[in-house]
């Protein structure tokens, strides 16, 4: 890109108000006059939806060049970004309502155009990077409007590790239910509100994720807790796979609701010692139920996020780890104890992972939260 009048200048604009961070912008830039050659550095912050200058207009008789564009997304939640050449008034959009997720940054250099650089350093073109939004936090979902065909992908959040009670070990807790269907843009609105299911507190189920009313991913079921009714312990057993029932904290049953994959529910949760069911269409699998020995296994799914915690022991081995998810979604937390009734609980693996259970009077850990993706083509 080149501004080559006094009237050209560089500017951004954000579609909405910052949810924490404003957004560091920096330009790299070479004037060019006929004896001269002058490089400079610009930096801004963009202002919400205010028009910000972030690279003046050259004084007369210069060419400015632009070597590099830089928009780092510091917010903590997605931000759609437009970025325009101001000449006098009359307005050239260059990248317009792109959406940039957290810890990605949009990138113009004078060799590659414009790209996306994502969080974990993946570079993708911007037209490509348009057509993909992955949603940790509430939002909106806005189509583009030359999508064809959109894939929507929720995963629900896990449920709680169950609380122990003295000897009573608590069961894990459910895998969240992940859940993916192609739909046709022309069969979407324009917009679409995306709920996260937040991650879930001990010995609580799983909450769901949604995209509209078109798809859900149904929170795992909560680890039941272990009782010591009159000196006698009774443990907790695992809880459900998202969008299933089984033994103790039932999760999310699939309803009519739901117009996509209504009727896939979720694996079991595991009894007393044993593994939790897996289900090859549905949701999670269940967490494992745990006693005076080692728990048992969330048991993973086909379709599942991860699969619930072990429940905890009472020995220092601890209980055995939760069952493993397919890519993209997170593993159950092992159920892990001490003799000295302190304990050492691990958290489902984002997104989706059931929550290890608890031994002693300690507390179940939280399930971990969940994720919508959507890809468009």
């Amino acid at each position: 890109m080149i501004l080559t009048t006094t009237t050209q200048k560089l500017q951004v604009f954000l579609a909405g108000a910052k949810t924490t961070n404003d957004c560091p912008v920096t330009v790299d830039y070479v004037d060019f006059t006929t004896t001269d050659t002058t490089p400079g550095v610009s930096a801004a912050n963009t202002n919400g939806t205010t028009t910000t200058d972030i690279l003046a207009a050259p004084a007369a008789s210069t060419q400015r060049k632009i070597n590099n564009v830089t928009l780092y997304n510091a917010d903590t939640a997605a931000v759609v970004v437009t970025i325009q050449i101001n000449d006098n008034a009359t307005l050239y959009p260059v990248v317009s309502a792109m959406t940039l997720q957290p810890l990605s940054a949009l990138q113009y250099t004078d060799r590659r155009g414009w790209s996306v650089v994502t969080g974990a350093g993946a570079i993708m073109s911007a037209t490509r990077s348009g057509m993909r939004s992955v949603f940790g936090a509430n939002g909106t979902w806005t189509k583009p409007a030359n999508a064809r065909f959109v894939l929507v992908e929720c995963v629900g959040g896990g449920g709680g590790g169950g609380n122990g009670a003295s000897a009573a070990t608590g069961g894990g807790g459910g895998g969240g239910k992940r859940s993916r269907w192609l739909f046709l843009a022309k069969d979407l609105t324009s917009t679409v509100s995306v709920t996260i299911g937040a991650s879930s507190a001990p010995a609580a189920t799983g909450n769901t994720s949604s995209f509209g009313t078109y798809l859900y991913g149904y929170g795992g079921g909560a680890g039941g807790s272990g009782t010591n009714s009159c000196c006698v312990p009774t443990v907790g057993t695992g809880g459900a796979g998202g969008g299933g029932t089984g033994n103790s904290g039932a999760a999310f049953v699939a309803t009519s609701a739901s117009t996509a994959m209504a009727t896939h529910q979720g694996g079991g949760g595991g009894a007393i010692d044993g593994a939790g069911g897996g289900s090859f269409l549905g949701g999670g699998g269940g967490g494992g139920g745990g006693n005076s020995g080692a728990g048992g296994a969330g048991a993973s799914s086909w379709f599942s996020a991860g699969g619930g915690g072990g429940g905890a022991a009472v020995t220092a081995a601890g209980g055995i780890g939760g069952g493993v998810g397919l890519p993209g979604c997170g593993a159950g937390g092992a159920g892990i104890g001490s003799v000295a009734d302190t304990t050492y609980t691990v958290a489902g693996s984002f997104p989706g992972g059931g929550g290890g259970g608890a031994v002693g009077s300690g507390t179940g850990a939280v399930g971990a939260a969940g994720v919508v993706r959507v890809w468009c083509w």
